[in-house]
């Protein structure tokens, strides 16, 4: 399990503290992060799914694994986290980089469910959901209708249920 989790974080740790904008880093990890799930998915099982977890050594080395993975990763983004005013030594940020991880990990099970989809697009997805959040996006979704009534955005505009359009889904 310990030589998995080393592969795991020698995949995706190059990526994190790579060179270039925080953006082009974060997409690069996830597709780091699929890509590996992509092609040793027995490996993500055994680091991520709870099977034996009745067994209690199999519980306790998890455990210690998921530990020292948050530490490591919540090390790694030090600097990212400071710079979003997250102090990386306080325990909200091994709770945040926890739901980075976990949540990544919740979409490879999706998508070994779901294997039509291309590793691109979940990449695209998340990295927008991670980069510009939920918040922000309802925020610029109020902009836009606000726009749209005063007859800003011409043809863009739509009812509600109609769900978003490949121009909402682009990154940008």
């Amino acid at each position: 399990m310990q030589e998995q989790n080393t592969a795991l974080m020698s995949h995706v740790g190059a990526r994190i503290t790579a060179v270039g904008a925080a953006e082009d880093r974060m997409r690069s990890t996830i597709d780091a992060y699929f890509s590996f799930t992509e092609t040793r998915s027995a490996a993500r099982k055994l680091l991520f799914d709870h099977a034996n977890e009745d067994d209690p050594e199999i519980r306790i080395a998890r455990q210690g694994i998921r530990e020292s993975r948050a530490q490591a990763v919540t090390s790694l983004l030090a600097d990212d986290m400071r710079a979003m005013g997250v102090d990386p030594r306080e325990p909200i940020a091994e709770a945040m980089v926890e739901l980075i991880i976990t949540g990544l990990d919740g979409v490879a099970q999706w998508w070994e469910r779901n294997p039509d989809m291309p590793r691109s697009l979940l990449v695209e997805g998340v990295a927008r959901l991670l980069w510009n959040g939920l918040g922000r996006a309802a925020v610029t979704r109020r902009a836009r209708r606000r726009r749209s009534h005063r007859g800003l955005d011409g043809p863009r505009r739509r009812a509600h249920s109609e769900g978003p359009s490949a121009t909402d889904m682009s990154v940008g």
